[in-house]
Protein backbone atom coordinates (compact mmCIF):
# COMPACT_ATOMS: atom_id res chain seq x y z
CA UNK A 1 0.00 0.00 0.00
CA UNK A 2 1.33 3.17 -1.25
CA UNK A 3 1.38 6.35 1.24
CA UNK A 4 2.02 9.80 0.23
CA UNK A 5 4.16 12.30 1.48
CA UNK A 6 3.04 14.76 4.59
CA UNK A 7 4.48 18.49 4.24
CA UNK A 8 6.13 19.91 7.38
CA UNK A 9 4.03 21.99 9.65
CA UNK A 10 3.56 25.77 8.29
CA UNK A 11 5.71 27.79 10.29
CA UNK A 12 8.50 25.10 11.19
CA UNK A 13 12.27 26.50 9.65
CA UNK A 14 15.81 24.45 9.67
CA UNK A 15 16.13 21.05 7.77
CA UNK A 16 13.60 19.31 10.32
CA UNK A 17 13.68 15.26 9.00
CA UNK A 18 10.11 14.95 7.39
CA UNK A 19 8.25 11.97 6.19
CA UNK A 20 8.20 11.55 2.33
CA UNK A 21 6.36 8.39 1.98
CA UNK A 22 6.60 4.88 2.27
CA UNK A 23 5.47 1.48 0.03
CA UNK A 24 5.32 -2.32 0.57
CA UNK A 25 3.98 -5.56 -1.24
CA UNK A 26 3.75 -9.13 -0.71
CA UNK A 27 4.38 -12.00 -2.62
CA UNK A 28 6.76 -10.14 -4.80
CA UNK A 29 10.27 -9.91 -6.00
CA UNK A 30 10.15 -5.84 -6.55
CA UNK A 31 8.61 -3.07 -5.31
CA UNK A 32 8.32 0.52 -6.35
CA UNK A 33 9.11 3.34 -5.00
CA UNK A 34 8.26 5.62 -7.81
CA UNK A 35 4.82 7.18 -6.09
CA UNK A 36 6.81 8.38 -3.10
CA UNK A 37 7.42 11.60 -4.96
CA UNK A 38 11.32 11.50 -3.80
CA UNK A 39 13.73 14.13 -4.70
CA UNK A 40 17.79 14.43 -4.86
CA UNK A 41 19.06 13.68 -0.97
CA UNK A 42 15.78 12.24 -0.03
CA UNK A 43 17.08 8.72 2.24
CA UNK A 44 15.01 5.31 1.45
CA UNK A 45 15.55 2.66 4.32
CA UNK A 46 14.22 -0.80 2.60
CA UNK A 47 13.26 -3.73 4.36
CA UNK A 48 12.46 -7.76 3.36
CA UNK A 49 11.50 -10.68 4.49
CA UNK A 50 10.99 -14.67 3.95
CA UNK A 51 9.28 -16.59 6.28
CA UNK A 52 12.07 -19.39 4.69
CA UNK A 53 14.90 -19.79 1.67
CA UNK A 54 17.47 -18.33 0.96
CA UNK A 55 17.37 -14.99 -1.47
CA UNK A 56 19.57 -11.68 -2.42
CA UNK A 57 18.98 -7.98 -2.90
CA UNK A 58 19.50 -7.21 -6.54
CA UNK A 59 19.71 -3.48 -6.82
CA UNK A 60 22.77 -1.71 -6.91
CA UNK A 61 24.05 1.08 -4.76
CA UNK A 62 22.32 -0.12 -1.60
CA UNK A 63 24.21 0.34 1.56
CA UNK A 64 23.78 -3.03 3.58
CA UNK A 65 22.95 -2.97 6.91
CA UNK A 66 22.43 -6.42 7.32
CA UNK A 67 25.64 -8.89 7.87
CA UNK A 68 25.98 -10.62 4.59
CA UNK A 69 24.27 -8.17 2.37
CA UNK A 70 23.17 -8.46 -0.53
CA UNK A 71 22.53 -12.30 0.74
CA UNK A 72 19.78 -12.75 3.20
CA UNK A 73 20.32 -12.72 6.63
CA UNK A 74 19.05 -15.43 8.55
CA UNK A 75 17.60 -14.54 12.28
CA UNK A 76 15.31 -16.98 14.28
CA UNK A 77 13.92 -18.61 11.34
CA UNK A 78 13.29 -15.53 9.38
CA UNK A 79 15.33 -14.35 6.55
CA UNK A 80 15.96 -10.44 6.06
CA UNK A 81 17.49 -7.76 4.16
CA UNK A 82 17.67 -4.02 5.47
CA UNK A 83 19.77 -1.50 3.37
CA UNK A 84 19.16 2.47 2.33
CA UNK A 85 20.15 4.43 -0.26
CA UNK A 86 20.17 8.27 -0.59
CA UNK A 87 18.79 9.77 -3.77
CA UNK A 88 20.79 10.97 -6.49
CA UNK A 89 19.72 13.42 -8.89
CA UNK A 90 17.51 10.73 -10.52
CA UNK A 91 15.58 8.87 -7.89
CA UNK A 92 15.29 5.29 -8.11
CA UNK A 93 12.00 4.21 -9.09
CA UNK A 94 12.01 0.49 -7.48
CA UNK A 95 14.30 -2.06 -5.69
CA UNK A 96 14.33 -5.37 -7.04
CA UNK A 97 15.06 -9.07 -5.32
CA UNK A 98 16.08 -12.15 -7.17
CA UNK A 99 13.30 -14.47 -5.86
CA UNK A 100 9.85 -13.09 -4.41
CA UNK A 101 9.30 -12.58 -0.66
CA UNK A 102 6.92 -12.79 2.13
CA UNK A 103 6.96 -8.68 2.30
CA UNK A 104 8.49 -5.88 1.18
CA UNK A 105 9.42 -2.54 2.45
CA UNK A 106 10.14 1.29 1.93
CA UNK A 107 10.21 4.21 4.02
CA UNK A 108 11.34 7.35 3.07
CA UNK A 109 12.69 11.00 4.96
CA UNK A 110 14.03 13.78 3.63
CA UNK A 111 16.81 16.13 5.77
CA UNK A 112 17.94 12.82 7.50
CA UNK A 113 20.89 10.73 7.05
CA UNK A 114 22.27 7.51 8.69
CA UNK A 115 22.99 7.95 12.43
CA UNK A 116 25.06 3.99 12.19
CA UNK A 117 22.59 3.39 15.45
CA UNK A 118 20.64 0.11 15.25
CA UNK A 119 19.40 -2.60 17.65
CA UNK A 120 17.37 -5.65 17.32
CA UNK A 121 14.62 -7.93 19.30
CA UNK A 122 13.94 -11.26 18.40
CA UNK A 123 11.71 -14.00 19.97
CA UNK A 124 8.23 -15.77 20.19
CA UNK A 125 5.40 -13.47 20.48
CA UNK A 126 3.37 -14.18 23.67
CA UNK A 127 -0.60 -12.68 22.65
CA UNK A 128 0.90 -11.21 19.95
CA UNK A 129 3.07 -9.28 22.31
CA UNK A 130 7.19 -8.56 20.53
CA UNK A 131 9.76 -6.44 22.79
CA UNK A 132 10.93 -3.57 20.69
CA UNK A 133 14.55 -2.62 21.33
CA UNK A 134 15.24 0.66 22.73
CA UNK A 135 17.59 3.00 20.65
CA UNK A 136 20.06 5.78 21.71
CA UNK A 137 19.37 8.69 20.45
CA UNK A 138 22.48 11.50 20.35
CA UNK A 139 21.00 14.55 18.53
CA UNK A 140 17.76 16.41 19.10
CA UNK A 141 15.48 15.94 16.31
CA UNK A 142 16.25 12.75 15.45
CA UNK A 143 14.14 10.04 14.10
CA UNK A 144 13.20 6.44 15.51
CA UNK A 145 12.05 3.61 12.71
CA UNK A 146 11.09 0.15 13.59
CA UNK A 147 11.55 -3.09 11.05
CA UNK A 148 8.77 -5.17 12.43
CA UNK A 149 8.84 -8.70 10.97
CA UNK A 150 6.52 -11.96 12.09
CA UNK A 151 7.53 -15.79 10.75
CA UNK A 152 4.80 -17.54 8.91
CA UNK A 153 1.87 -16.19 9.47
CA UNK A 154 -0.25 -12.92 7.35
CA UNK A 155 -0.85 -10.83 10.35
CA UNK A 156 -1.32 -7.28 11.57
CA UNK A 157 -0.24 -4.93 14.03
CA UNK A 158 -3.18 -3.70 16.97
CA UNK A 159 -1.30 -1.84 19.11
CA UNK A 160 1.54 0.56 19.13
CA UNK A 161 4.86 1.31 21.34
CA UNK A 162 3.61 2.18 24.80
CA UNK A 163 -0.10 2.00 23.73
CA UNK A 164 -0.31 5.20 22.44
CA UNK A 165 -0.86 6.14 18.50
CA UNK A 166 0.26 9.40 18.72
CA UNK A 167 3.59 8.42 19.37
CA UNK A 168 4.26 6.28 16.15
CA UNK A 169 3.02 6.65 13.13
CA UNK A 170 2.61 3.06 11.05
CA UNK A 171 3.76 3.68 7.86
CA UNK A 172 3.20 0.16 6.26
CA UNK A 173 1.90 -3.27 7.22
CA UNK A 174 1.62 -5.78 4.40
CA UNK A 175 2.27 -9.96 4.74
CA UNK A 176 1.47 -13.13 3.38
CA UNK A 177 1.28 -16.55 4.63
CA UNK A 178 4.84 -17.08 4.69
CA UNK A 179 5.73 -13.91 6.89
CA UNK A 180 4.58 -10.27 7.58
CA UNK A 181 6.02 -6.79 8.47
CA UNK A 182 5.54 -3.28 9.48
CA UNK A 183 7.33 -0.24 9.52
CA UNK A 184 6.65 2.49 11.95
CA UNK A 185 8.23 5.68 13.09
CA UNK A 186 8.46 8.80 15.42
CA UNK A 187 10.28 12.24 14.84
CA UNK A 188 11.65 15.17 15.98
CA UNK A 189 13.24 12.71 19.23
CA UNK A 190 15.17 14.30 21.91
CA UNK A 191 18.30 13.30 22.37
CA UNK A 192 18.52 10.02 25.06
CA UNK A 193 17.26 6.37 25.33
CA UNK A 194 14.03 5.62 23.38
CA UNK A 195 12.40 2.68 24.57
CA UNK A 196 9.13 2.28 23.23
CA UNK A 197 7.98 -1.09 24.65
CA UNK A 198 6.50 -3.79 22.31
CA UNK A 199 4.10 -3.93 19.77
CA UNK A 200 1.13 -6.56 19.45
CA UNK A 201 0.88 -8.99 15.93
CA UNK A 202 -2.92 -10.48 15.86
CA UNK A 203 -1.29 -13.88 15.68
CA UNK A 204 1.82 -15.77 17.21
CA UNK A 205 4.81 -16.60 15.95
CA UNK A 206 8.73 -15.96 15.69
CA UNK A 207 9.50 -12.38 15.23
CA UNK A 208 12.09 -10.08 14.48
CA UNK A 209 12.35 -5.85 15.16
CA UNK A 210 15.18 -4.12 14.21
CA UNK A 211 15.56 -0.74 14.87
CA UNK A 212 17.55 2.62 13.70
CA UNK A 213 18.07 6.12 14.08
CA UNK A 214 17.96 8.71 11.49
CA UNK A 215 19.90 12.12 12.54
CA UNK A 216 18.89 15.14 10.61
CA UNK A 217 21.23 16.90 7.80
Amino acid sequence: MLRNSMLRAAGNTGAEIEFVGANSANGASSLSINGLGLQQGDLVVAVTSKGAGSYSFSSSGWTGVTSGFPTRLRTNSISHTVCYKEMGATPDTAFSLDTPVDFLGAIAFRNAQWASTTNETSGFTSSGLAVLPSLSISTNGSAAVYLAMLDDDAAGITTFPNGTPANYTLAENNGQTGGSGAIFYRLDLSSGTESPSSIRWTSDDAYLNIGLVLEPV
